[in-house]
């Protein structure tokens, strides 16, 4: 969807109500992370998670692959 202030590409501000309200209906969703990842990964797909889990009541599940590295 474009932006309304016609600013485009990665200054365009991020619309996160607009996000959610996309994945509005679903039950469940699974956050994928990078092989191996850092725990700045990991923590970030957990808040993710975690406010999926509190704004729409979706159950997250979170996948990586090999280890958490550090």
């Amino acid at each position: 969807m474009p932006d309304p202030s016609g600013v485009t590409g990665p200054s365009a501000p991020f619309d996160v109500g607009l996000a959610l309200e996309s994945l509005r209906g679903r039950r469940s969703v699974a956050l994928f992370m990078h092989d191996n990842p850092d725990p700045d990964s990991l923590a970030a797909a957990v808040g993710l998670g975690r406010l999926l889990e509190h704004e729409l009541g979706m159950k997250t599940t979170l996948a990586l692959g090999g280890i958490v590295g550090r």
